[in-house]
């Protein structure tokens, strides 16, 4: 049986895994169903600006979901 503090740690590693800043911009950029996925197919430009602690992870998972259309970074 788990302890209260292992079940404590538990639930805070599971949120930040989801909170996972590089994932959710990727995952979201990669959905067929994306609202940014439609904008970009029909051929607008991107510019990632970011801010905080989040902002080098976004803009990795920006990156990474959009890799193959970039012509530059």
């Amino acid at each position: 049986m788990a302890t209260p503090r292992e079940d404590a740690l538990a639930i805070w590693h599971a949120a930040v895994a989801a909170a996972d800043p590089f994932r959710r911009v990727r995952e979201y950029l990669l959905a067929s169903d994306s609202p940014a996925r439609e904008a970009l197919s029909s051929g607008g430009g991107v510019y990632v600006f970011g801010g905080g602690k989040a902002g080098p992870a976004m803009a990795r998972g920006v990156e990474s979901a959009l890799r193959d259309s970039l012509d530059r970074v």
